[in-house]
């Protein structure tokens, strides 16, 4: 995979002190006094509008791809017409792609909470001239209502959840709280092609929160990414998922290097 960017001196020597520095609060902070403002680039995937001082920018601009397993994937089972739900969209990344994939005659659904995210989906399917995309503010959890998120530094946007992850205070967020199953009711989904799910150890909540969704087969490919220690830290284990999939009668797939249930 290849990417193209024109990066000013700043940038690259940005680039170079701050993406592992720690506190990444910090580095966040620098990176706004020095004026680091994200930019366009060009991929083999499609157009993005990154933040090159981060993850997501980083990924892009030295290979090209943010999670290959999961590009791979989605070009597998993803067919023209086909409906793709994103939940844990992100920056769009796999938005972008999915709806490329299942083109005009086809659905995607995005489906994230960080309101500070909204114009940067919205620029990315503007720069990729995709229409296709239909997105949700909210989070997916076992119940409809409010939470609260922590937003993490923007050095790395995904580490975002309703768990804190640092040690240190970060800002927060109330969030609308939606079930799987109240999303398909409101995006009139009756089956998903594919689902996407990355939410940073909430997947539990989201799961059994609609379990009638995976009981009932209306997710035909399930491409789950477990956090085992964030589960854990909740009492809460990878196994008890793995379980009621496979009773669901899903066959785990690990030929691309990531979790995929397929519906049988």
């Amino acid at each position: 995979m290849r990417s193209t960017a024109k990066l000013s001196i700043k940038t690259k020597i940005a680039r170079h002190f701050l993406l592992n520095f720690r506190p990444a609060g910090v580095a966040s902070a620098i990176k706004k006094i020095v004026g680091i403002e994200r930019i366009p680039i060009e991929t083999d995937l499609g157009r993005f509008f990154v933040d090159p001082v981060s993850h997501v920018g980083d990924l892009l601009l030295s290979g090209g791809d943010y999670d290959p397993a999961i590009t791979r994937t989605l070009k597998q089972y993803l067919s023209p017409g086909n409906v793709f739900v994103d939940i844990g969209a992100n920056e769009g990344f796999f938005a972008v792609i999915g709806a490329k994939l299942v083109g005009s005659t086809g659905r995607t659904i995005a489906v994230e909470p960080q309101e500070r995210l909204r114009p940067v989906l919205e620029k990315n399917f503007e720069l990729n001239e995709i229409d296709n995309v239909e997105l949700f503010t909210c989070a997916i959890s076992d119940q409809n209502g409010t939470n609260v998120i922590h937003i993490s530094p923007d050095i790395s946007t995904g580490s975002t959840g309703f768990y804190r992850r640092s040690k240190y205070k970060v800002p927060t967020q109330v969030v609308e709280t939606r079930t799987l199953s109240a999303l398909f009711d409101q995006a009139n989904i009756d089956r998903a092609d594919v689902l996407k799910m990355d939410i940073e150890g909430f997947e539990y909540e989201a799961i059994f929160g609609s379990p009638e969704i995976f009981r009932d087969k209306r997710v035909q490919i399930l491409a789950l990414d477990l956090h085992p220690d964030y589960l854990a830290m909740r009492g809460q284990g990878v196994e008890k998922i793995l379980q009621f999939l496979a009773e669901c009668g899903y066959k785990l797939d690990e030929s691309f290097g990531n979790t995929i249930w397929i519906a049988g």
